[in-house]
């Protein structure tokens, strides 16, 4: 990794076992934060781009609430919250919140009451959230169907103030690209998967790329604004930028010790930056590559494991802790784009 790199990734100091924690939550184009700490009476705070602080909302009588996940459409901040450790037994509830006129956030959905035919709690699935125009959209049980695999696409209105259930089927958690809200189906008694692309906001429905739409095996690891990326069945990392009609074969399968890739992870991206890591049976390997410069660097192999994350405007590092068994975040550091100049260029 360059110098200039090291110097704005200098990870901070590690929180204490009585002392806050802060995680960031979301970085956007813009320059916004989203950040989450984590202390007795959690709260999510807002940083504006001028660097103005405001407190979004306070869990005061909520000590295990966590921010599940998050979305920005530039004026609506949209974010999901467990209640409990217990995550994926957590009851949830989803917020939308105007960044713009501030005041208190609307509580928009909470996890449908009752169980799904096998006895699977009906908090599942875990909503993930996506915004554009002022649509938040996000996927539930569906209470109506007898079918245990069967989920319900809602999308919430802030104009209207309504909440309609747009489509039906065995849908994972939304995923966002532009406009469009994306949805694999897939049920354990058929090894095909379908693409719903609905658009919101009367936006145009994105067009996937020719690549991800004819390929037998195609795993998603990220989408954002800024395109997809996924595997294919021979664990190659493929990106497609919603700028271009191209999509691009970054990894080719082969891990830089000359073992398979066996797994891949971690992956997000901007319009500069892509993080990734990748796995062999002996060995992990954690990259950024700077689409800017199509160059990449790594964490060092004999230093410390952890994982790089890409937002909007920033890239975040964050290391694993020294005793993972402790509960507790390892060191990290946070660096904007603007902060990290372009790898040179690979000779």
């Amino acid at each position: 990794m360059p110098q200039s790199w090291q110097e704005a990734l200098l990870p901070g100091p590690v929180p204490g076992p009585k002392q806050p924690a802060t995680y960031l939550a979301l970085a956007a184009k813009d320059g916004s934060v989203a950040s989450f700490v984590s202390t007795a009476a959690p709260r999510l705070e807002w940083t504006d781009p001028e660097g103005e602080v405001e407190v979004v909302q306070e869990f005061t009588d909520k000590p295990e609430a966590q921010i599940l996940n998050s979305d920005y459409d530039g004026r609506y901040l949209a974010y999901s919250v467990t209640w409990s450790y217990e995550v994926f037994l957590s009851p949830w509830s989803i917020y939308v919140w105007d960044t713009t006129m501030g005041g208190e956030p609307l509580l928009i959905g909470n996890s449908p009451e009752g169980d799904y035919p096998d006895g699977t709690a009906g908090v599942a699935p875990l909503p993930d959230v996506a915004v554009h125009g002022g649509q938040v959209a996000w996927v539930e049980f569906d209470p109506t169907s007898e079918d245990p695999f069967s989920r319900s696409l809602v999308v919430y209105d802030v104009e209207t103030d309504e909440s309609t259930v747009i489509d039906r089927g065995p849908f994972s958690p939304v995923e966002r690209v532009g406009g469009s809200v994306v949805l694999p189906a897939m049920t354990p008694a058929s090894d095909v998967v379908t693409w719903t692309v609905v658009p919101m906001s009367d936006s145009e429905p994105v067009v996937l790329p020719t690549e991800f739409r004819d390929s037998s095996f195609a795993h998603i690891l990220h989408v954002s604004d800024a395109g997809m990326a996924w595997a294919d069945n021979r664990w190659s990392l493929w990106l497609w930028r919603a700028d271009t009609s191209e999509s691009m074969h970054l990894v080719d399968g082969v891990a830089p010790d000359g073992q398979l890739v066996t797994w891949l992870d971690a992956v997000t991206f901007s319009d500069e930056l892509l993080a990734f890591r990748l796995g062999t049976d002996e060995d992990q390997f954690t990259y950024v590559l700077d689409l800017r410069s199509m160059s990449y660097t790594q964490l060092p192999q004999d230093g410390p494991r952890g994982e790089f994350t890409v937002y909007p405007s920033a890239l975040e590092v964050r290391y694993d802790a020294a005793d993972l068994n402790s509960g507790y975040p390892g060191p990290s550091a946070l660096a904007t784009t603007q902060e990290l100049p372009p790898l040179p260029k690979c000779g």
